[in-house]
């Protein structure tokens, strides 16, 4: 594993850690993104699931991303846009084929990525991402009203920001496939996932809806992460 910097965001250096496979590259590359509701979390914890995707022969790339006590939205699609600006000057890195994966707030980012049409991907998978933050707080269930209210008024503190900020609005025929994700009972209403496979199915865009039968947020386990990752190395 090497860290590099792959730009600089207003409160200094964005890093992330490559993961490479063991054979010669250039490598398809997998972005992966941490949750943390845009305020807290690290690159490192992608660490064993990102060894996981180079042992499959991707280029993994854990990143870290601009939280928002820092900057809110869109601070982040700068940063996404300047890390695949970055993957394009790296030998050792395809940048014709490129996914991405990511839960929470990261799958939040993970959406982002797959709806950004002049930089498209292969395929982006999300999980517990919310994709709608125009409705969400309708949505949500009274238990985590409060929190969820607090998180995303903090990123995307005026409706104008909400609606740039919800991917399932830039759903078009040129998003990449979906792998969609949720638990039934989270902190992130399944009716956000619901709402994204409506509008990938509305464009004819490839995608698959799990909805996981708990309150597990943006990890289900073993198996489920496998099968997700099993699911991007298939779209590259």
């Amino acid at each position: 594993m090497n860290t590099y910097q792959y730009a600089t965001g207003p409160g200094g250096p964005l890093l992330l850690d490559e993961y490479l496979p063991t054979s010669s590259g250039p490598f398809p590359v997998a972005v992966c993104i941490h949750p943390g509701g845009w305020v807290s979390g690290s690159r490192i914890e992608w660490d064993t699931k990102a060894a996981h995707l180079a042992s499959l022969g991707f280029a993994a790339l854990a990143i870290d991303y601009t939280l928002d006590h820092v900057a809110p939205w869109p601070q982040q699609l700068t940063d996404l846009d300047n890390l695949m600006t970055w993957i394009g000057t790296r030998p050792e890195l395809d940048s014709n084929h490129i996914v991405s994966v990511g839960g929470s707030s990261g799958g939040h980012l993970s959406q982002v990525l797959a709806t950004m049409g002049s930089r498209p991907l292969r395929a982006a998978v999300t999980s517990s991402g919310p994709s709608d933050l125009t409705t969400i707080a309708a949505q949500v269930s009274a238990v985590y009203a409060a929190k969820v209210d607090n998180l995303v008024n903090a990123e995307f503190p005026t409706d104008a920001l909400k609606f740039t900020g919800s991917p399932v609005k830039k759903v078009s025929s040129s998003t990449c496939p979906l792998a969609i994700y949720n638990s039934s009972a989270e902190i992130i209403p399944a009716a956000q996932a619901q709402e994204l496979a409506d509008a990938c199915a509305k464009q004819g865009i490839e995608h698959t809806l799990t909805i996981v039968s708990g309150t597990a947020h943006a990890y289900y386990g073993s198996t489920i992460w496998h099968e997700q990752a099993a699911w991007l190395k298939g779209h590259v």
